[in-house]
């Protein structure tokens, strides 16, 4: 995260959204509750050691992530 965005007040929302990963936030698509999209990120470059979960190089094989909310009514 950038210093600029860190150092914005506890009071107020954080509105750029800023990432260092495999994938791309797509914000004219967010849909608050609803959906948000990721689109593969074309300048990353995966680390050199193999991916170990959280740690290690991440290779994307999908151009497209669409993460859709499916309200349940019978859920609370």
């Amino acid at each position: 995260m950038p210093a600029r965005v860190a150092e914005t007040s506890a009071d107020e929302a954080i509105t750029e959204y800023v990432g260092s990963g495999p994938f791309r936030f797509v914000e004219a698509e967010f849909q608050p509750g609803l959906m948000v999209v990721y689109e593969k990120f074309d300048e990353y470059v995966p680390r050199d050691e193999p991916a170990d979960w959280m740690a290690g190089g991440k290779v994307v094989n999908v151009d497209r992530v669409e993460w859709v909310n499916m309200p349940d009514v019978q859920t609370a």
